[in-house]
């Protein structure tokens, strides 16, 4: 069982930090139920409170986790570069949607967009661009209604399009279900080039509701009843003297309707029960605006209250269990999408992407500092082909690994080094000239010349590397600067390998001496 949970939970730690807490709430369930259960047969009245309270607080702490948890993966995913790739897809013309070539985009974008909602189990999904027009959904059911929804007005948009993310509480513009809306921007570099939706259905948390006795009811800042699981009360409703402060576009936007009607019930008692004072007592749902207000049975006999005092504690045993097991499991998938994100799963060094983006940061500084230059190294390893056809891939990922340990350890403290694809690296840096760099270059390259690679699987013992350098011209580009670091490293390759190379400057007809560019 232990071995099932690992492979579930991705390491040991975590399944036994899971079965432990999971052991501890489970035992303090009991143990809490039981003295609870003592404190009832001394007073109906109170307990019943209390029940109240409790149903009310588990269940907007169970909200707020699953919330959180639906929160952090719609951020890690407007990161992930499918979402990207997929936005970048649907730069075509939504003006005229029974367009051949917008049916072929909205079903493949669509298409893929449900599969991602699939894999994280959050569903639907929706992208809008910067004008707030839905672009692709994971509902392709009513692709022309969907596609003609405009949410350029709704907060939780607006947000997201200023870099932020934003979350709203509404009813869905079609199947009118009250959903809460998470968002976040879809940024191509620093820009904010669309907005990744996600809506959490309220209605498929009415089981939470359910677990105790009397009625659970959902209302949000503006005291309107949302939801009711039990149907208590036709949602959405006002209750009598606390008609919310809203236009009649708000209204239209928020809830669905122009004008909303007052709450009644199977239970002519229950509305009159709600007060203000009972609803700012309610606990709300954390990170949001949304409060859980639970109104029990006025008189409840001794038997019925102990039956459900005893279901509540085993319900609440089980969310805190799957609250355990989905908190632990959410950090563990989010931890490895950073890790994804930014580092090279096989020497451990930045990937190519976080590389870039590092470097970009060194560009900025190299501009502000006229007394320094920027370099870049690109290194390449000596007929590595070689390796991999002599000694195996094995060998040839174990070489790579090694030589990540000797740039680690030969590069500088401010340097940035990252492995740019298959068997080349580069180290970014700042220097005062070409005889700094040259200086660097010949190091690291000797560093690598003089170590003896060793593994468990056999090796080449002696790898050598060929080093091409360029020191970066005024408001030069990142991508320029290495694709004159990589002409000098073909030159390095002819020249017989194991050897550096300086680039010659674009934009410089001679270098400009170090003492001139300082007086600058």
């Amino acid at each position: 069982m232990m071995t099932a949970v690992t492979r579930y939970l991705g390491s040991r730690w975590d399944a036994a930090a899971t079965v432990t807490l999971v052991a501890l709430w489970i035992a303090g369930c009991l143990i809490v139920a039981e003295k609870r259960e003592n404190a009832i047969v001394a007073s109906i009245n109170d307990a019943a409170l209390q029940a109240d309270r409790g149903a009310a607080s588990t269940a907007a702490q169970y909200l707020s986790q699953r919330f959180a948890a639906h929160r952090g993966v719609v951020h890690a995913m407007a990161y992930d570069h499918h979402i990207q790739e997929l936005l970048q897809r649907l730069e075509i013309d939504a003006s005229d949607p029974t367009s051949l070539a917008w049916q072929e985009e909205w079903l493949a974008s669509s298409s893929t967009l449900a599969e991602i909602a699939d894999a994280i189990d959050i569903n639907p999904l929706f992208l809008a661009d910067m004008r707030g027009m839905v672009r692709a959904a994971s509902d392709r059911s009513s692709k022309d209604a969907i596609a003609s929804i405009d949410v350029s007005k709704r907060p939780y948009f607006q947000a997201a399009t200023h870099g932020r993310f934003g979350e709203q509480f509404a009813f869905g513009f079609l199947d009118k279900v009250p959903g809460y809306f998470v968002s976040a921007p879809v940024k191509n570099a620093d820009d904010v080039v669309g907005v990744l939706v996600a809506r959490t259905d309220l209605r498929k948390f009415g089981w939470i509701f359910r677990l105790a006795s009397g009625s659970s009811i959902l209302l949000d800042q503006h005291h309107v009843a949302v939801l009711a699981p039990d149907n208590s009360i036709e949602a959405p409703c006002q209750f009598p003297d606390m008609r919310p402060l809203l236009t009649v576009e708000e209204l239209q936007s928020r809830y669905g309707t122009r004008d909303l009607p007052v709450c009644t019930g199977k239970d002519s008692k229950l509305v009159s029960r709600i007060s203000a004072t009972l609803i700012q007592d309610s606990p709300k749902i954390e990170g949001t605006e949304l409060r859980v207000v639970h109104v029990g049975n006025q008189f409840p006999n001794y038997g019925s209250i102990l039956i459900e005092h005893r279901l509540l504690w085993v319900g609440l045993a089980l969310v805190g269990t799957a609250t355990i097991i989905l908190g632990f499991r959410t950090l563990h998938y989010l931890q490895d999408l950073k890790t994804r994100a930014i580092f090279d799963a096989l020497t451990g060094l930045f990937n190519r992407a976080h590389t870039r983006e590092v470097a970009n940061v060194l560009l900025g500084a190299d501009d502000r500092d006229p007394h320094r230059y920027m370099a870049a190294l690109l290194l390449d390893i000596d007929h590595f082909k070689r390796v991999n056809d002599t000694h195996g891939h094995a060998a040839g990922d174990a070489v790579l690994r090694q030589l990540a340990a000797i740039l680690t350890d030969a590069k500088r403290k401010a340097d940035v080094l990252g492995r740019w694809g298959g068997e080349e690296f580069v180290i970014f840096g700042h220097v005062e000239g070409e005889a700094e760099a040259l200086a660097f270059a010949g190091r690291v390259r000797q560093s690598v010349a003089a170590h003896r690679f060793v593994e468990k699987v056999a090796t080449p013992e002696i790898v050598t590397v060929s080093i091409g350098v360029a020191l970066r011209n005024p408001g030069e580009t990142l991508d320029s600067l290495v694709n004159r670091a990589d002409a000098a490293l073909y030159e390095a390759k002819a020249a017989g390998r194991n050897c550096v190379r300086m680039a010659t400057p674009v934009s410089r007809a001679a270098a400009v001496p170090t003492d001139n560019r300082r007086m600058a």
